[in-house]
């Protein structure tokens, strides 16, 4: 098979066998070098840990160290057969969710606690803001894609969306000549996820904006004054309050390191808040 640059090629069919709670790995293999590959990246270690290289001979192995970037393709679509009717939630916004700690830990709650009643599914894209779509004056922000405004899921294929979001759209226009001429006030912003909860296809919960160690000090009084406007809103999980110490920080227990990236004990805690939180709302 030979795709084109700027084409897709669908396949028939490949039927699996696979039940409830298996893993499930899929390799795809060129027959020459690649010089790229569109992943998605995650940190987590147990529902999702894949990888690739760029030798066509060469298979990569699965680490599982927390610290290490994994990578992994995100498939257009799986078509799953089966008599039970899950519903589906999806985890959307920038790479607090697509690193993997927080939907990893939900995923094992709700195989736990909603077993074949609710599945998920992770739209996350690692740079994504809530506002505007990615800069392009570097390649590595090209590959952030649109704002979180413009993806949303089709109707009636999401029962529910949790998303974290709104982080970049303060922390970029210090890294991207571009995103500084677009830097957000405390009312665009609130403004955005007010259009988040209100015109997507389905209910949507987001979280408060959390906090970043190399955060400008114009760019921290923003993200504390969204917080305290969306921290009495219904529809938005305080998570931000729960990982940061006496200055306003993520606490070290929480984080990777880099004061910004939470690690599997900080999506752990995030994961049975949230699912308390869903459940005292009766969004499940």
């Amino acid at each position: 098979m030979v795709i084109r640059r700027g084409h897709k090629l669908q396949t028939d069919p490949l039927t699996l066998k696979v039940q409830a709670g298996e893993k499930l790995y899929v390799w795809m293999k060129a027959s020459r070098k690649q010089t790229y590959a569109d992943v998605a990246s995650t940190y987590a270690t147990d529902l999702i840990n894949a990888s690739y290289g760029q030798k066509f001979d060469y298979c990569p192995s699965l680490r599982v160290n927390e610290h290490q970037r994994k990578s992994w393709f995100s498939l257009e679509g799986v078509l799953v057969w089966t008599k039970h009717k899950p519903k589906v939630v999806e985890f959307a916004g920038d790479s607090l969710m697509e690193m993997g700690f927080v939907s990893q830990a939900l995923g094992k709650l709700f195989l736990e606690e909603y077993p074949q009643q609710v599945t998920y599914l992770n739209t996350a894209v690692s740079g994504s803001r809530l506002l505007y779509d990615c800069p392009t004056d570097s390649p590595l922000l090209a590959t952030y894609g649109q704002s979180l405004l413009k993806r949303k899921p089709k109707p009636i294929s999401v029962a529910l969306s949790i998303c974290f979001c709104g982080g970049n759209d303060l922390l970029l226009p210090a890294y991207s000549s571009q995103a500084s001429r677009q830097v957000v006030t405390p009312a665009e912003l609130v403004a955005g996820f007010r259009e988040l909860l209100t015109s997507w296809p389905n209910p949507v919960v987001s979280s408060t904006i959390l906090p970043a160690k190399k955060i400008q000090a114009q760019s921290e009084a923003t993200r504390l004054a969204v917080n305290q406007e969306l921290s009495s809103w219904s529809q938005i999980f305080d998570g931000a309050k729960l990982l940061v110490d006496g200055q306003g920080k993520l606490k070290p227990t929480y984080q990777l390191g880099d004061g910004l990236h939470i690690n599997q004990v900080g999506g752990n805690l995030l994961a049975q808040q949230l699912l308390a939180f869903l459940k005292t709302n009766s969004l499940l």
